[in-house]
């Protein structure tokens, strides 16, 4: 499992709006969403509602990682 750096977790706690969350296809096409119920979770995991994220999930079910972006207040 990946360990997020503390420096993430602590902006994180400055997150403002919705995230952004990017995956490619196997061609490498971009499929990028914006996020609103989203939560940081036992302090190492951030949970993502799937909600009808059709492309994402394919995206992630045939082996993509996901990338998240984020705007503090900071």
């Amino acid at each position: 499992m990946i360990t997020i750096p503390e420096a993430v977790i602590s902006a994180w706690a400055e997150r403002k709006g919705p995230v952004v969350l990017a995956t490619v296809d196997s061609a490498g096409v971009p499929n990028a969403i914006y996020v609103t119920c989203v939560r940081e979770y036992d302090g190492n995991s951030i949970v993502i509602a799937d909600n009808y994220f059709n492309k994402t999930r394919a995206n992630i079910q045939a082996g993509s990682s996901g990338s998240i972006l984020f705007i503090t207040n900071a």
